[in-house]
């Protein structure tokens, strides 16, 4: 279940930004919406941990990183 009021988007700028984004892809992508949904709050101190966990360790290449991501989302159905 997702709350409506993730699809709709909370500003006017968001309402605007999704629908070119449905407009040229047909949905707004799930961690888009999950990311802009209280961003002050939530979004982008959530993005920039994701980003330093992901990004910047130095053990994997970014391919390898986007590697790992891609089988996860496979293995859990995942469309993105």
């Amino acid at each position: 279940m997702r709350l409506a009021i993730l699809e709709r988007g909370q500003s006017p700028l968001q309402r605007a930004l999704f629908g070119i984004v449905r407009m040229v892809a047909g949905r707004v992508p799930g961690p888009i919406l999950a990311f802009s949904y209280k961003q002050r709050f939530f979004g982008k101190h959530f993005v920039r941990l994701l980003e330093h966990c992901m990004r910047r360790t130095r053990h994997w290449s970014v391919g390898d990183v986007e590697l790992f991501a891609a089988f996860v989302s496979k293995k859990n159905k995942c469309a993105y």
